[in-house]
């Protein structure tokens, strides 16, 4: 018994047409307040073992927390700091600046390491919303 008209399996000709959806994954609109403020932080390499964590535990708690992909950056480890790269959403980059900064701030803290003239992480101005801490 037969049963297999179309040589075509079912489905395989609509499946295709799916595929355009995911492209321009990376073009999607910047929020209006995105001026790319929050899509880098500088990490001094003190801190860059205690973020990526063990297997980037850390950067998976940073993520899940924020919502954010984050992406740390070593290429530049010899002038001192690395970059964590932040893809998302404004909000989510915020949020997982601010995550980022926290972590760093308490490593240096620890360590009694000043941060680097610029980073953005003096305690007494650093405000991260409550409901992600």
């Amino acid at each position: 018994g037969g049963g297999c008209g179309s040589p075509v399996a079912p489905g395989a000709a609509s499946s295709s047409a799916i595929v355009p959806a995911n492209q321009g994954y990376n073009t999607a609109p910047r929020d209006p307040l995105d001026d790319g403020s929050w899509d880098l932080v500088r990490i001094p390499n003190t801190c860059v073992g205690w973020l990526k964590g063990r297997q980037g535990a850390m950067i998976r708690e940073i993520e899940s927390r924020s919502g954010c992909q984050v992406d740390i950056d070593q290429t530049t480890k010899d002038i001192g700091y690395s970059t964590a790269r932040m893809r998302g959403r404004y909000l989510q980059k915020k949020t997982a600046c601010g995550l980022v900064i926290a972590e760093v701030m308490k490593v240096l803290d620890q360590s009694g390491e000043q941060p680097e003239p610029g980073f953005p992480g003096h305690k007494c101005e650093f405000r991260v919303d409550t409901q992600y801490v």
